[in-house]
């Protein structure tokens, strides 16, 4: 038998993933990809017992959309028409088992359609030889780019009818089951079927593909919804007994209902948590008392999203000295990926939930108490792929991040597009350095602020600038009034602006604000704090970089209960 190299992908990625309206949505959409990934390396590995994975590591959980491997056999290609099979085999067995077991029996053939239709699976076998694992690597990435140029076109038999309603998450299929509100929704298939389950909104309806996602295991994972994460710090400082006596007030019970904007009768009546007009009374006097004893909760909650660098540039061995060890590097760096992955699980652990961790991408929501730390530990223990052998000097591995803060009302599809794109704009860099971050607060009055970073100014964490400043605020050593003040200096000077400039001001208005509680900041601290904003100054790639900067530190200020470092 021969020796092929075998290079598997699942898709679509993130158009599935992002086309979310709840937070399980979200994480339903990365775990089905993930499981149908590891289903096809199970299912390769009992047909090819030789075979061996080399990308990704075994022990990696929430696994990419791809893997690569060494097989043998006489039948390449039925391998890979097998493979292709099983894993849509399964998404049909997975589905039939979730629409069995909450909607009726008789299920639309336009369901199977949508089903049988949506996955993108891509596959390329070429023959191996050992010495050659560098060259038809690069080949192997460059076939399947050009298949998946050649876009495939499908022809519905079934799903054709324009005039009915379309998926109220995806807005690009027919919906297929419902949940009416006072009535059944206007244009809905007469295939459709009423689905009485509080997962689904009143008045919401979802395609086949959005249906599975939003009930995916849901026994066996029930994921925080963005009000929780929210929430997740003031919570913590209840006793479990407050929190039962107050859970006991409603039915169905959701985290949202500790902000008491929530506690309307109409609001509990449309998403099931109402019991009767007694105990809501009894909820308002409870929540305001929880506030008067704990302070009133964050609306705010951030998605982080990590993206390794030149991840392109180092899979292909252009970073190596000698890429006829690309094979050597590869297992290399699929284990040290690995190890990040359950490292990543650590770090977010009671901060926060992590949507995945697929090696080099992390994508997850934290509350922002502990963001300031989930955000430099990501990158401090992202791997140093310069470690591995053969890596040419100075090249060193990076990471770049995106942040997106939101309340947690705001829609969460245009959350995660916000994420994105500041993860794309941390990457944006004319020497193709990188290795940054970049924040937006998007408040809910449609203000937004946005900031970049590199990760280390002078070899000082940008991060631990940000949060000591912060903490200072919190601590009340100044008042927050300093940094509006000096933002509103600025937007007047515009670009009049030097840093002699900037660390006099600092100076002048910290000494003004660091009198809040009779206790006036010492003459070191006034020149420590102005010092650390001259650093954001410097670094900052414009002046309004570094305005955003002073408006992102203030509503942090305000809106962090305490900063936490572990």
């Amino acid at each position: 038998m021969k020796k092929y190299l075998f290079l598997f992908t699942i898709g679509p990625v993130q158009s599935f993933i992002a086309q979310a309206r709840k937070t399980h949505d979200l994480w339903a959409g990365s775990k089905i990809l993930s499981d149908l990934i590891e289903y096809a390396i199970y299912a390769l590995e009992e047909k090819v017992k030789t075979c061996k994975i080399i990308f990704p590591h075994k022990e990696i959980k929430s696994k990419p959309n791809r893997f690569i491997a060494i097989i043998e056999s006489d039948d390449p290609k039925g391998i890979g028409m097998d493979i292709e099979n099983k894993v849509k085999d399964q998404l049909k067995k997975l589905s039939f088992d979730i629409v069995k077991k909450y909607a009726n029996f008789d299920i639309s053939e336009i369901f199977f359609e949508q089903i049988e239709n949506f996955l993108e699976i891509y596959w390329v076998i070429l023959p191996y030889e050992e010495s050659d694992y560098s060259e038809l690597y690069g080949k192997i990435e460059g076939y399947l780019g050009s298949i998946k140029n050649i876009k495939r076109f499908r022809q519905n038999s079934l799903d054709c009818v324009e005039s009915y309603r379309k998926c109220s998450v995806c807005g690009q299929r027919e919906a297929l089951f419902y949940r009416k509100s006072d009535k059944k929704p206007r244009n809905i298939s007469f295939q459709a079927q009423e689905i009485n389950e509080f997962r689904l909104n009143q008045g919401e309806s979802l395609c086949g593909i959005c249906f599975i996602k939003r009930f995916y295991k849901t026994k066996s994972s029930s994921f925080s919804s963005t009000a929780k994460i929210a929430s997740l710090s003031w919570v913590e400082k209840l006793t479990q007994v407050e929190i039962k006596e107050y859970k006991d007030f409603f039915k169905n019970f959701d985290e949202e209902l500790f902000f008491d904007e929530n506690l309307r009768k109409e609001h509990l009546i449309k998403y099931d948590h109402y019991k009767d007009d007694e105990n809501l009374e009894k909820a308002k006097k409870y929540l305001n008392n929880l506030y008067k004893k704990y302070g009133v909760p964050s609306k705010y909650y951030a998605i982080v999203m990590l993206d390794g660098d030149s991840m392109g540039k180092w899979l292909s061995g252009e970073f190596l000295s000698d890429k006829s060890h690309l094979r050597d590097f590869h297992l290399e760096l699929s284990k040290k990926l690995g190890e990040y992955t359950d490292k990543t699980k650590e770090i977010i652990e009671g901060k926060g939930e992590l949507v995945y961790a697929g090696g080099d991408d992390v994508l997850s929501f934290v509350n922002i108490d502990h963001l300031l730390f989930v955000m430099k530990n990501l990158r401090d223990f992202f791997p140093k792929f310069e470690e591995i052998k053969n890596v040419k000097n100075r090249n060193k591995s990076s990471a770049s991040m995106g942040v997106a803060i939101a309340h947690y009302k705001m829609p969460l599809s245009e959350v995660i597009k916000w994420a994105r794109k500041m993860e794309k704009e941390a990457k944006e860099d004319k020497k193709d350095k990188k290795d940054a971050f970049a924040i937006a607060v998007l408040k809910r009055s449609g203000e937004i602020h946005k900031i970049k970073y590199k990760w280390y100014l002078n070899d000082k964490s940008t991060v631990d600038i940000i949060k000591n400043i912060v903490k200072s605020i919190i601590d009340k050593k100044f008042s927050s009034t300093f940094t509006k003040a000096l933002a509103d200096e600025l937007r007047r000077f515009k670009y009049d602006v030097n840093e002699k400039f900037i660390k006099s001001e600092c100076k002048r208005l910290l000494k003004r604000a660091s009198n809040p509680n009779g206790v006036s900041l010492k003459s070191n601290e006034i020149e420590e704090l102005s010092d650390k904003l001259l650093d954001l100054f410097v670094e900052s790639y414009s002046l309004q970089n570094f305005i955003s900067t002073l408006n992102i530190i203030n509503f942090l200020s305000k809106e962090v209960g305490e900063l936490n470092d572990n």
